[in-house]
Parts: C-alpha cells; structure tokens; sequence
C-alpha cells in the first residue's frame, strides 16, 4: 500500500466520523444548505435563548436557522432564568422545520420578574366622582351656625396623585400614596335663627390632601390589587363668593381614609386603575369613586 492510498483511506475515515457533527453545526442564514442537510428555524420568547441539537451547542442564539441532517433530532433549547425545553423532531430533506417555544420563568425568576414588574414610582392622574354619605353639612359665619338640610355633587373632580411600590415578598408589596383630590357641589335649604346676607343655595368647592399606607398583592402577570387607609386633610370654599359668604374658607377638617382597588400595569409601563375611598370625620362623611391613568417611572 502506497502513501497516497494510505492518505486517501485516512481522510476518508475522518470525514465519515466527523461529517455529521460538522453538518449539525453548519448554520444557514439563507435557508438553503450547503451539504444538502435539512434547515431548522428556533424561535423562543423570551428570545436569547441557546440551542442544543443531539448534544452539540450551537453558536447563535434565538432566533436561530441552521441545518441538521436527516432523521431524528432532539433540540434542547435553555435560557436562564427559564425552564429547559426539549423537543424531538424528524428533518426531512425538502422541508424546513420550524420549532417554536414559549419558555416558562423558574418560579424563583418569576418572583424577580413580578418584583421589577411593580417596584418603582407612578405619577397618576384621573377623575374623582364622590358621593356624600353625609345629609346635612354645618357652617359657622360669624359665629352663627348654618345647617344645608340638602347636598348635592355638581360634577366629578381631578385627582392627582403619587405613588412608591415596594416590594416586601415575593408577591406582597407596600404602597404609598400621596395625592389631591378636588370636586364640586351643591349645598341648599339652609336652617339658621335668623336670616343671614343672601343665597339659600351654595355652590361649594372642595379641596382634599390625602395620605395613605396600603398592601398589595400581585395577581397574575401585571395585576395588583389593594386595601389600604390614612387621613385627608379637606377644606370647603364658597366657589359662588354669596354675600352669605363672601371670600370665605367656609370649613377644614381632618379625617380618616379607607380605600381599595386595583391596576394594571402595561407592558409599556401605562398604568390603568380604579379605586373606592370612604373619608369620613367629625364633619364630614362620604365615598369616593376614582379612575385614573398613571406612567410608572
């Protein structure tokens, strides 16, 4: 045997062990093959997310497109954080395999994910529709007492607000609010000893602080809801200026506030919720109904 056959015998041998390993790992941006192998596409979401076919690690991360040769290959697809995937397909010549995954988060990652979800400020604006709970409300105007038998809202009010989330457990956060709320209403049929300037009726407008401490508790993806309280501080002024009571801070008081509700916080980090607040105090009682869109920061 002369060294020419021996080389060529050599070479011969190594292309048959390493040719299939070579074709596996031989990627095809184009979708056509060089060595007349079978094309497989990979695309995950989450995206980034590193292939393995029979064993052998790809270099490119999804989404991916290379060639296989022909029978059954096991594609094990894994990303940190996520758990693995593995799947099974049969590469036929002619066609091209196309392999999809949607990778599940561990459920420590999860917990990550969901603490980054909410964790952070919000800047909210909306709308605040009250309902008086209270019947009656009573004034003083130089020392004389003024009892509105009939109160009645005008219109639904702004409502600016604050808010700082954090988290506390995996699921469980702390919410923080501070805001102002206004609205406007009607207060008529008034009772005093004796007649006092003009106008049976007022048109009143209300201006409210608030401060409250709430809970949280993430449900599902990009929900929360809450429950929560603190105190307000409100003040009434005569928006009318009557000769009843012209130019006048009618009345400030402080209170209590209840509240709950929820929000949804979007992939683009817009912020959609509602709440339910009860205020009440010594003076004044009433539940109020806000909406609002917020930015989370």
């Amino acid at each position: 045997m002369n060294r020419n056959t021996m080389g060529k015998i050599i070479v011969s041998l190594l292309l048959l062990l390493f040719s299939p390993a070579m074709a596996t790992l031989s990627l095809a941006e184009d979708g056509e093959g060089e060595g007349g192998g079978v094309t497989v596409r990979v695309r995950t979401v989450p995206p980034g997310a590193t292939v393995k076919v029979d064993g052998v690690e790809t270099e490119h991360l999804t989404p991916v497109e290379f060639e296989v040769e022909p029978g059954a290959r096991e594609v094990v697809i894994s990303l940190e954080g996520y758990d693995e995937v593995t799947r099974v397909i049969e590469a036929r010549p002619g066609e091209v395999n196309d392999v999809r995954a949607t990778l599940h988060p561990t459920p420590e990652h999860a917990a990550e994910d969901k603490k980054a979800t909410f964790e952070g400020g919000y800047a909210m604006i909306g709308m605040n529709h009250l309902d008086l709970v209270t019947s009656s409300v009573m004034l003083e105007k130089e020392g004389t007492e003024l009892l509105f038998r009939d109160v009645a809202e005008r219109d639904s009010g702004l409502l600016i607000m604050l808010r700082y989330v954090r988290p506390l457990d995996d699921n469980v956060f702390l919410l923080v609010d501070a805001g102002y709320q206004d609205v406007r209403f009607n207060l008529a049929n008034p009772e005093f000893p004796e007649p006092v300037g003009e106008g049976p009726d007022i048109d009143v407008f209300l201006m409210r602080g608030t401060l409250d401490f709430s809970l949280g508790v993430g449900v599902g993806d990009n929900l929360m809801a809450y429950l929560g309280a603190g105190g307000h501080y409100s003040t009434l002024y005569d928006e009318d200026e009557t000769g009843l009571f012209r130019g006048n801070n009618l009345k400030s008081f402080q209170g209590y506030t209840l509240k709950g509700g929820g929000f949804w916080d979007t992939r683009y980090h817009v912020m959609l919720g509602a709440e339910y607040q009860y205020h009440w105090s010594y003076e004044m009682e009433d539940f109020s109904l806000a909406w609002y869109l917020g930015y989370h920061f």
